[in-house]
């Protein structure tokens, strides 16, 4: 395991900002999208100077509905801003030489209700939503007809879904009937279903129950991440079980930095409500909550499923979203984060 320094938080604070989300390309470098609570979204590089900007269409009333996620994403052949706002999600092409972009070039609305996550597969291909329904929708970004709609397994509201990296036709969700399910997109039908309120010892430091948040993907994807009401992170890890079939590995790892000395809770103390990977690599876990925390977790040099809790930054707002990477040799952590007061 390589030694990691100290991390940084950096930017500048910017108002109403609801989601965050960030690419780095050969092309393109660090590109940060934040979402705003007017409808706007702004793209900012590295140093935090102004790219571009878009806003979402007025409704019936002539108001802009909140942003609730965005994604950017760039290859060979597009460069795309998305963007979800109640029951729709609107495409922003990036090519565009106007520095505001009032006009998507797709708008796609297949979501049941109110669209709390979005997701977009490696190939910017598929496109998957999370809405208040329970359900998850997978669009084809081309054509804009639903590919697949996961229905009825999710019995309380869908909060999170996430594309597995190297695993084409896989997606995760996460709901507040406390279940993350792995699902076959291509079919239609579940992998796998684990219920995080019997899955693993309840050591979370509220009385809020397990239900899932968020999740993050390692960019191997053979590690997941699932931030709980519970105020805990669920770490789970895909293993083979045989037959080209896998399976998560039992049993599975439960992180809430209490101290076992005298059970001092310098963890979370509240809902966990967002996680992720720096950079996709598996040997630090980020998170932060609504107790207005930010925690730093590493993984042990061993191995395993065994994260120490290494450092706990205050921010003093309850985080929504955050995005964090490793730069300047793999000694700094640079975290972007959206927060609202407490």
């Amino acid at each position: 395991m390589r030694t990691r320094g100290s991390f940084e938080l950096k930017g500048a604070r910017l108002a109403q900002a609801t989601a965050v989300a960030a690419e780095e390309s050969v092309k393109h470098g660090l590109r940060i999208a934040v979402g705003h609570a007017d409808g706007s979204i702004r793209l900012w590089n590295s140093e935090w100077a102004l790219q571009k900007a878009a806003r979402v269409e007025l409704d019936k009333n002539g108001s802009r509905a909140e942003i609730a996620d965005v994604c950017v994403r760039s290859d060979s052949k597009s460069n795309c801003l998305y963007a979800a706002a109640g029951f729709k999600v609107y495409k922003f092409d990036l090519a565009v030489e106007d520095l505001i972009l009032n006009v998507p070039v797709k708008t796609y609305q297949h979501a049941s209700d109110e669209i709390n996550k979005i997701a977009i597969n490696e190939k910017g291909s598929y496109l998957a939503t999370a809405d208040d329904s329970g359900n998850v929708c997978v669009i084809d970004v081309l054509s804009g007809v639903p590919f697949k709609r996961l229905r009825t397994a999710h019995t309380n509201i869908c909060m999170t879904v996430s594309f597995r990296p190297r695993k084409p036709w896989e997606v995760i969700s996460g709901a507040m009937d406390h279940t993350l399910i792995r699902w076959d997109f291509s079919s239609g039908s579940p992998f796998e279903t684990i219920d995080m309120a019997t899955a693993a010892p309840a050591t979370g430091q509220t009385i809020n129950p397990p239900w899932v948040n968020c999740t993050a993907v390692s960019s191997k994807g053979n590690m997941f991440a699932a931030g709980l009401g519970d105020g805990t992170i669920a770490v789970m890890e895909i293993v083979s079980s045989g037959k080209r079939k896998e399976r998560i590995r039992n049993p599975i790892a439960r992180l809430s930095g209490e101290s076992s000395d005298n059970h001092e809770v310098v963890g979370h103390s509240w809902s966990v409500t967002a996680v992720c990977f720096p950079s996709g690599e598996d040997y630090c876990i980020v998170s932060g909550g609504l107790d207005g925390k930010l925690c730093i977790w590493t993984r042990n040099a061993n191995g395993g499923l065994v994260y120490k809790l290494s450092h706990v930054e205050v921010v003093e707002r309850k985080v929504s979203g955050l995005f964090a990477r490793w730069c300047d040799e793999n000694r700094i952590l640079q975290v972007a984060l959206t927060a609202t007061s407490l």
